[in-house]
C-alpha cells in the first residue's frame, strides 16, 4: 500500500535543511523514546496523535528508525527513512519510504512523506487495512509530520552556537552542505 502526505513548516527551506543535515538524524531527537538499546537503534514512538493529550497507548507502537543518506533532486532534499516495529514485528507493517523538504516560499518549506508498506497477516491483514488499517496508517503518517514540523519550527528559532548577535554566522546553502557531506564519504 502506498502512503503520501504533507506539511508546511513556517522556516526558510535552508533553515529546514540545515537542521537536517547537520549530524544525520539529530533533528529526531525529541520524539526519541530511546536510543540506548542493544544496537543503538534510534527509537520513536509513532501513531495517530503521539505527542498529543488524544493519544492513546493502543494505537501506538514503539519503532525502529532508519534514516539513509540524503541527497539533492532538484531543489529538494530527499532522506530516506525506514520503520518497523521493536517487538512483534509479524504483527505491524514495515514502512520503507522518502521524506522530501522542498522550498514553498522565501519562509515556507514542505515537508512530504511518500512511503510504501505492505499489510502483515496475509490475506486476513490485506482486508483489515482495506477496511480500517490503512486509514490508520495515513494518519500516522500525517502525526509523524506534524511531529517534525513542531520540533523543526522550535529547533529553528533557537540561535545556533556558531552565530553571536554581533557577527551571525554564514550558512552554507544546502547544495554545498550536501558537496561536504559527500566528500567525507569513503569511495567504494
Amino acid at each position: 500500500m502506498f502512503l503520501h502526505d504533507f506539511i508546511h513548516v513556517e522556516l526558510p527551506t535552508d533553515v529546514v535543511s540545515q537542521k537536517i543535515l547537520i549530524d544525520h538524524g539529530s533533528w529526531l531527537g525529541p520524539l526519541a523514546v530511546t536510543a540506548n538499546n542493544e544496537n543503538l537503534e534510534p527509537r520513536i514512538r509513532v501513531g495517530p496523535g503521539v505527542g498529543t493529550a488524544s493519544a492513546t497507548r493502543w494505537v501506538t507502537k514503539e519503532v525502529k528508525l532508519t534514516l539513509g543518506e540524503p541527497h539533492m533532486h532538484g531543489d529538494s532534499i530527499i532522506v530516506p527513512i525506514g520503520w518497523e516495529a521493536a517487538g512483534l514485528t509479524g504483527m505491524f507493517p514495515k514502512l520503507e519510504g522518502d521524506l522530501e523538504i522542498a522550498p514553498v516560499g522565501p519562509t515556507k518549506t514542505q515537508i512530504s512523506l511518500m512511503g510504501r508498506y505492505s499489510p502483515p497477516l496475509g490475506w486476513t491483514g490485506k482486508i483489515l487495512d482495506n477496511a480500517l488499517l490503512h486509514r490508520l496508517a495515513e494518519a500516522t503518517i500525517r502525526s509523524f509530520l506534524k511531529q517534525i514540523a513542531v520540533t523543526l519550527e522550535q529547533s529553528g528559532r533557537e540561535p545556533t552556537e556558531q552565530s553571536s548577535p554581533e557577527q551571525p554566522a554564514e550558512q552554507p546553502t544546502v547544495a554545498k552542505q550536501l558537496a561536504a557531506n559527500n566528500s567525507h564519504q569513503p569511495n567504494s
